[in-house]
């Protein structure tokens, strides 16, 4: 006669946001390192340890504890047990429903080690009590958890964009992010990250044989507007090489197949710049009028711009003369302390030096 193996012991672990706040005791950690020395010194076998972390207590749809449940329907566990009580849940309804009916029709023993509770030896009448404090408790924290999280993302405080019940990133539609500008010491200024980005749209990136297409990103589909992938054939013959439109690749369903060889791009290139070069030999003169028109016209907008922040540095710099004297004065009639002025005076005459050290536009 084959002999049953015996059933599972889980040992259930759960920690959600809000349980974080009771520290180490209340860690995945330290509720395993309990839970499997229980099942040790009370001759427990077969013991499978399950993990929800992240989860909240009102929420019964856990990966872990809904695995438990599943072996239990099929008969394969037989006891269950957690380091609390309100490891198992916050829900009072639904934990009552499991501790008086649900885990007795799946034969299984449920045990709470540090409020002493085990199925097997009865369910106190203050079980039910408990089961409405912990309730009260997810719902007051949350709420607080809550409160603080949104605090500080309206005042401009970072926050994690991962979510603490299945650790990925949650991407947020444009119209609900809250954008506070210049919260941190910029690294470079606007104008370089800028460039950096428009020069990322159209880095190229080499093909596995190394090669790399000196078109590449710069084609786009002309039916749905999205790049062309370079591509080359298994000989690496740059003959065969071709581009491809990218969003068919991820979704057939956005656009059709169709390629263009690199021969045929570099061709048309070609006949293009050869034109150009035609039109611009005729039209020598004309051409070079056109240039300089454009190249006077850059230095005028150039020109311009310094000039308007060169008025805005006299304007500063008169400012800050005013400043000085009126500070001196307050010096002078103790209404500003010797330290105050010495160091409002020291910060001003820097602002002033580097305002005239600035380059000035020629006249």
């Amino acid at each position: 006669m084959t002999k049953q193996p015996d059933k599972i012991t889980a040992l259930y672990c759960r920690l959600s946001r809000d349980d974080e706040q009771d520290g180490l005791s209340g860690s995945i950690k330290n509720q395993q390192t309990i839970l499997e020395k229980y099942a040790q010194e009370n001759g427990f076998k077969n013991t499978r340890v399950f993990i929800d972390d992240g989860w909240s207590g009102t929420n019964f749809a856990r990966p872990a504890f809904t695995e438990i449940m599943e072996l239990a329907e099929k008969g394969l566990i037989g006891t269950l047990i957690v380091k609390d009580h309100s490891r198992l849940g916050r829900n009072r309804l639904i934990v009552g429903q499991l501790l008086e009916e649900g885990f007795d029709s799946l034969g299984v023993r449920y045990i709470a080690i540090m409020d002493n509770i085990d199925t097997a030896k009865g369910i106190s009448d203050l079980v039910p009590m408990q089961d409405l404090f912990n309730e009260w408790h997810a719902k007051n924290t949350s709420q607080k958890v809550r409160n603080v999280f949104k605090s500080k993302g309206m005042s401009g405080a970072p926050l994690t964009t991962k979510s603490f019940k299945n650790k990925k990133k949650i991407e947020r539609p444009s119209e609900e992010w809250q954008i506070f500008k210049d919260t941190h010491p910029a690294i470079i200024d606007r104008e370089t990250f800028a460039l950096v980005q428009e020069l990322r749209k159209h880095r190229r990136r080499p093909t596995k044989s190394g090669i790399v297409s000196p078109f590449s990103g710069l084609l786009y589909c002309a039916d749905c507007g999205e790049k062309l992938y370079y591509s080359v054939t298994n000989n690496y013959k740059r003959e065969q090489a071709y581009f491809f439109c990218s969003s068919y690749r991820k979704n057939s369903e956005v656009c059709s197949a169709h390629y263009i060889r690199e021969k045929v791009v570099e061709q048309i290139v070609l006949e293009s710049m050869q034109r150009i070069l035609l039109n611009v030999q005729a039209f020598e003169k004309e051409f070079a009028r056109k240039q300089m028109d454009c190249c006077t016209e850059d230095k005028k907008k150039q020109l311009a711009a310094k000039r308007r922040e060169l008025s805005k540095a006299k304007k500063r710099i008169a400012e800050i003369d005013a400043l000085i004297q009126k500070i001196y004065e307050d010096n002078a009639s103790g209404k500003l302390s010797d330290e105050r002025y010495a160091t409002l005076s020291l910060s001003y005459e820097e602002e002033q030096k580097t305002l005239k050290a600035a380059p000035r536009p020629a006249q």
